[in-house]
């Protein structure tokens, strides 16, 4: 259990990282265009994946499970279509798939910013 200064402490880490969450909602989504300009490179496929994987392992121990579980579905799918696709042959079902996964986890990481009006 933590003491009183330890819990202000971990508020404090908290609420910095939700503050931060912005910033990350900013490179994912311009991390998210680049997938789409380079027709699905592996090359903007694997920097999507890092930043998604960065974000579920960081989000859960400041609170923030459902954001992580979120990003945890995707990475898997990011994982499977980097691993699993020719670049001659786009999967377009698992294509579809990531696409919904990664505007919920947008959406998820927008409500997470409203909780304080940040």
């Amino acid at each position: 259990m933590l003491s009183d200064d330890g819990l202000k402490k971990y508020e404090k880490l908290r609420q910095a990282y939700q503050l931060s969450l912005n910033n990350k909602r900013d490179n994912l989504l311009s991390c998210w265009q680049t997938v789409i300009s380079s027709h699905w490179s592996k090359e903007s496929l694997l920097d999507l994946h890092q930043r998604i994987h960065h974000l579920a392992g960081s989000a859960s121990p400041y609170g923030f499970s459902e954001l992580s579980d979120r990003a945890q579905q995707l990475e898997r799918q990011l994982l499977y279509h980097i691993d699993s696709t020719s670049p001659s042959s786009p999967d377009l079902n698992a294509i579809s798939e990531i696409s919904e996964l990664f505007h919920a986890l947008i959406n998820q990481l927008q409500k997470n910013l409203m909780v304080n009006n940040l």
